[in-house]
């Protein structure tokens, strides 16, 4: 998640061979984490990506919440 993607992009180096913005103009912080957690379930969860930290808890309370903002998001509402 990030608000500046060519820094962003810098910042990893030569972590991200190819890589594209995937989401654009998210409106609300809790639609991007919702999303970002979908993507996640979606590859099987956090062992099979590179990243190391799963930032939403499945014990987060509001990760119901940040599921529901995402789809929101993927359904133009």
């Amino acid at each position: 998640m990030t608000k500046n993607f060519s820094q962003r992009i810098l910042q990893h180096g030569d972590r991200f061979i190819s890589i594209t913005a995937e989401y654009t103009n998210i409106t609300s912080k809790a639609a991007a984490r919702g999303l970002e957690q979908i993507k996640i379930d979606s590859a099987g969860g956090i062992k099979n990506l590179e990243n190391t930290i799963n930032s939403i808890s499945k014990s987060n309370p509001k990760l119901m919440y940040y599921y529901q903002e995402g789809i929101k998001y993927l359904n133009g509402l």
